[in-house]
């Protein structure tokens, strides 16, 4: 019985580093047709476009309607949506003494304290989980996404703004209320909120409607991949490894964080997928939403792109391996 369990692991950690395998392949694929002149560096910008508002939308719809309705559905939901808002909260709490032992100039904090915060969950976690843990595990993120997106559009934009101010040594501008709920209200977020409501209230969904979710949301993956592949193409390798403190952010953020989250969620009583999928979501490569909001309101964009950028060129050795430990820990 136990040569049974031993063997049906090594099976299990060969598929799951085959499709982790085939994920990167794909960011490959990318790199080159950036390097080649098929998918010139502005065609990044109209993928991405597609990724957000139709592909990612779609595979959220069919993840959430396919799922069976459970007694305990209510209390889960619930359940994924508190832990990861406290872990991010906890995260939060963690970037204080992190930036400051890096000793980061005041204009440089926020940018750097989302580093440590906020992963790529929209671009790289949706695929990654969905390759490696199913439709199950891409409901479970896509449940957890909620409480990061909430964060990142008031905590990251907050942080962003301070640097800004810094920067210009001018107070961070206000927005309106009203400004601020349509930023946060966007379509992956929309189509969540809808799913989540199929979900619980068991709408049911008509096959062919399905079929179309299936196939559309199927291309999330690779064109998400692709992006990353242009995106990092497009970047200088040499002015970011020659940053010291975005090499040292790159390792908290890819293993220093994954593990604390790891240490703090083996005391939580919550189910063994669950939390497997919360720790995958925090070993994802910095957020690409940081690099927007640095742009749009006048802080140091740069040094945003260049962290997500080194931390996904990391990701590349660094998430195989935390999928494969994750996995033999859920069997």
């Amino acid at each position: 019985m136990r040569h049974s369990r031993k063997g049906s692991a090594v099976v299990t950690v060969g598929v799951v580093f085959s499709r982790v395998a085939g994920v990167f392949a794909m960011v490959l694929l990318g790199f080159i047709a950036n390097r080649v002149g098929w998918l010139p560096s502005e065609s990044g910008k109209y993928l991405s476009k597609i990724v957000i508002n139709i592909a990612a939308p779609c595979a959220v719809l069919h993840s959430m309607s396919a799922q069976e309705m459970r007694g305990d559905a209510f209390s889960l939901v619930i359940e994924i949506i508190s832990v990861s808002f406290a872990m991010f909260l906890f995260s939060a709490l963690c970037a204080l003494p992190i930036v400051a032992l890096l000793r980061v100039r005041k204009e440089d904090r926020g940018v750097y304290r989302s580093f440590v915060i906020f992963s790529n969950n929209g671009f790289m976690g949706f695929p990654v989980v969905l390759a490696v843990f199913g439709s199950t595990g891409l409901f479970y993120i896509i449940l957890s996404n909620m409480a990061a997106i909430l964060l990142q559009y008031t905590l990251c934009i907050a942080l962003i703004k301070r640097d800004a101010a810094a920067l210009s040594r001018s107070k961070p501008r206000k927005e309106s209320v009203k400004n601020r709920l349509k930023a946060v209200f966007d379509v992956p977020l929309d189509a969540a909120l809808v799913s989540l409501a199929i979900f619980l209230l068991r709408i049911p969904v008509h096959e062919g409607l399905q079929d179309i979710f299936s196939s559309v949301g199927a291309m999330m993956a690779p064109l998400s991949m692709i992006i990353i592949g242009i995106q990092l193409a497009q970047s200088k390798i040499r002015d970011a490894l020659l940053n010291p403190r975005l090499v040292v952010i790159s390792v908290v953020r890819l293993a220093l964080m994954p593990f604390l989250m790891f240490l703090i969620l083996e005391f939580i009583n919550i189910d063994s997928l669950v939390r497997c999928v919360i720790i995958l979501s925090f070993a994802m490569p910095c957020a690409a939403l940081p690099v927007v909001f640095a742009q749009e309101y006048g802080a140091n964009a740069k040094l945003a792109a260049e962290g997500a950028f080194l931390s996904t060129l990391f990701s590349m050795a660094c998430l195989p391996i935390a999928c494969i430990l994750l996995t033999l820990h859920v069997l």
